[in-house]
């Protein structure tokens, strides 16, 4: 059963592609129960979820500890179309723990951690939304500006705003 959260939530999980790291991290936002409780039947079969952690806006943690697959997710025409694009979503039941609260500061330190494991992602969000050219990638450089943004977001809401959307 999935606990009484503030949306949006910001999770941080291993990243749902193969990569040679089994322990880099990746963030995803929720907003709403729906978003977090319909998954890809890939990021399900990958254990994306088990061991995710939720903070919610109220700076609330918890840790995903068990998946169980309700089935397939939406109404029988949205089933019937997705399974013709070879796309299924999942609904789940999340299973979780509550962690100790973290203070704002302590998440930012987190995060830039994360950002900085594998920073081409992040500079490409924040070009994406940012700048109308994108300039030369420079590892040391570029970094600095999305985890400036991140660093003066002063919510939840408004760190998801700064480095996701």
């Amino acid at each position: 059963m999935i606990p009484a959260m503030k949306y949006p939530v910001l999770a941080i999980h291993r990243t749902g592609i193969p990569v040679p790291d089994p322990n880099l991290n990746d963030l995803s936002t929720f907003a709403d129960e729906d978003d977090l409780t319909i998954v890809y039947a890939s990021d399900l079969r990958r254990g994306t979820y088990l061991g995710m952690t939720l903070i919610d806006s109220d700076l609330q943690r918890w840790k995903v500890v068990s998946t169980i697959d309700l089935g397939l997710a939406g109404g029988f025409w949205g089933k019937l179309i997705r399974a013709c694009l070879g796309t299924f979503f999942h609904r789940v039941d999340l299973r979780m723990e509550r962690l100790p609260a973290q203070s704002l500061d302590e998440l930012k330190a987190l995060l830039e951690v994360t950002m900085r494991d594998h920073p081409v992602y992040w500079w490409g969000h924040f070009c994406h939304d940012n700048v109308d050219e994108w300039p030369e990638w420079d590892d040391v450089t570029y970094i600095e500006a999305p985890v400036a943004a991140m660093k003066s977001a002063q919510s939840i809401p408004e760190i998801i705003e700064a480095i996701l959307d």
